[in-house]
């Protein structure tokens, strides 16, 4: 092992023996979960709403499903079904790594605590924003090709229980994963509980109406702008940071967001509904304040509508939403829907 040891300290890191095995590729991409950054513990986060409390708690049940003697029965197969590849393809993918093929799964499998770790690590970078967002969006593509292949996810992890009860486990952790970052990042789906429109306060039906005006053929023009518009991206970071998303430019902007304005959409129209039931994420709008404020300021929509009139009206959707917020701080009771929603 004394070839494993690069910097001579008498200890061979998890690190040093990954790229021993597998060379320099294996390194991790995106943000790392396998690093000296520290995420604040959980019991130190501010309070969390009822939602992601419950898909914590899924994803942990299922993280504790997953056994280290099934995770060291898993390495000794030499070749795995595709099926059961593209799993631990998808799980490495999640932990930022590159090489996502059995072989490198197997490296990781040679140490199942290493791992088990680095996993448990990810629901505390997805909580604090720092979890690799290009991960996450093709981990959406697999799951969407599974629930075509399997009509449900339920169906793909029974599948992957038939190819070996072993990695049941695993596959069970990864759709809980997807559902946790989901959750956090408010990205709806179909079983999202609706809303009656009628029941929304009239100010925030006003913005609704506003929003409902915008069709993807205005994001797709709003996409292809030649140079990257100054006001446009402020706005969309702004947004995304009231959704308690991040942002990376625009390219990822470009290649996210607008690539599926839908989704862009529900989430907002999701926490317009959080507003007015009074459990919208508040830390979300302490974060934006000052941009909000700066927005109202400086005459940020008519700065936007000069690049694009679809930035312009987001703009004036999440100035007002934050305003019809801070309002409702002040007053509980205007016009409260209640949690039952």
């Amino acid at each position: 092992m004394m070839g494993f040891d690069r910097d001579h300290d008498g200890r061979v890191s998890f690190e040093e023996y990954m790229t021993r095995i597998c060379g320099p590729g294996w390194q991790l991409t995106g943000t790392s979960i396998f690093t000296e950054q520290t995420c604040p513990p959980l019991s130190e986060q501010a309070s969390m709403p009822q939602g992601v409390s419950l898909a914590l708690e899924q994803l942990q049940v299922e993280l504790d499903g997953v056994k280290m003697a099934d995770l060291r029965s898993l390495r000794s197969i030499k070749s795995a079904h595709p099926r059961m590849e593209q799993l631990f393809g998808l799980l490495l993918k999640l932990l930022g790594q590159q090489g996502l093929d059995w072989r490198y799964a197997r490296h990781s499998l040679v140490h199942p605590k290493e791992l088990l770790g680095r996993m448990d690590k990810l629901k505390d970078m997805v909580l604090v924003g720092h979890a690799p967002w290009r991960n996450f969006e093709t981990a959406h593509q697999v799951r969407d090709e599974w629930i075509e292949d399997f009509g449900s996810v339920d169906v793909y992890v029974n599948r992957i229980a038939e190819i070996t009860q072993a990695a049941e486990g695993v596959a069970r952790w990864v759709v809980a994963m997807i559902r946790f970052y989901d959750v956090i990042n408010l990205i709806p789906n179909a079983a999202t509980v609706e809303t009656q429109e009628s029941e929304m306060p009239e100010q925030l039906q006003q913005l609704e109406g506003k929003l409902e005006s915008l069709i993807p053929e205005d994001f797709a023009q709003m996409s292809q702008l030649s140079e990257r518009p100054v006001y446009t991206v402020e706005v969309l970071e702004g947004i995304l940071a009231m959704l308690g998303q991040s942002a990376h430019g625009w390219d990822q902007l470009q290649s996210t967001v607008l690539r599926h304005p839908d989704q862009l959409k529900q989430a907002m129209h999701l926490l317009a509904h959080m507003v007015a039931c009074s459990e919208a994420p508040t830390q979300n709008f302490e974060a934006v304040a000052e941009t909000v404020g700066l927005w109202e300021e400086g005459g940020m929509v008519e700065k936007a509508a000069t690049e694009s009139s679809v930035a312009a009206v987001i703009c004036e959707w999440g100035i007002g939403l934050y305003a019809y917020h801070q309002a409702s701080l002040a007053n509980p009771n205007q016009g409260s829907l209640g949690t039952g929603y």
